[in-house]
């Protein structure tokens, strides 16, 4: 969706009034019902390589077990923040829930629109 304000700033110079805010969907071990996970902007950057190394890698991220933490980090004015850290864990060597999980993928992309 787009945002009608998205070119201008918050009026501290710290950003834009729109977030390019990143939703990634999480299946929790044990769990049938995915959990939504919003990756704030100033996180993007990481989240970006991250998927930027898995694809160099030839790993989609639904093939792998990423864990996830909190770094601090400072934006421009020197503020400190909480940034998302993301690092593979392991790639799902289970044949039968890789295909599990990527079908459940595609039912909540459907489903989602």
């Amino acid at each position: 969706m787009k945002c009608r304000r998205n070119g201008g700033s918050d009026g501290r110079g710290d950003g834009k009034l729109c977030k390019m805010m990143r939703r990634v969907h999480l299946m929790l071990e044990g769990e049938i019902v995915p959990h939504r996970l919003l990756i704030p902007s100033a996180s993007g950057r990481g989240f970006d390589g991250y998927l930027t190394l898995l694809a160099s890698k030839g790993l989609s991220f639904c093939a792998v077990r990423t864990r996830f933490s909190l770094v601090k980090g400072f934006n421009r004015s020197g503020e400190e923040r909480w940034l998302v850290a993301l690092e593979r864990e392991r790639v799902i060597g289970d044949a039968a829930t890789a295909k599990r999980v990527i079908a459940m993928r595609q039912a909540f992309a459907e489903a989602m629109g």
